[in-house]
């Protein structure tokens, strides 16, 4: 998923931003099972946004959790 203001034509408006579900974070990214996932929001070590009842992770939220924690890959 992709937040993008069509037509904005980058008059200071933000970046589009990827949003990104668990399964994609867990399959693609982390190399995980997701409630691997579920288990790291639930205990605030990954920032998400809930989208009705569904969680969505930046990436900007992954990026900074990979670099708090360098060990894990």
């Amino acid at each position: 998923m992709q937040i993008d203001d069509e037509g904005s034509g980058g008059f200071g408006l933000p970046s589009p931003v990827r949003l990104r579900t668990v399964r994609e974070v867990a399959r693609e990214i982390l190399h995980v099972d997701p409630n691997t996932v579920y288990q790291l929001i639930y205990e605030r070590q990954l920032k998400a946004t809930k989208v009705g009842r569904q969680w969505r992770i930046s990436d900007r939220n992954i990026a900074a959790f990979l670099g708090e924690n360098e060990e894990v890959r």
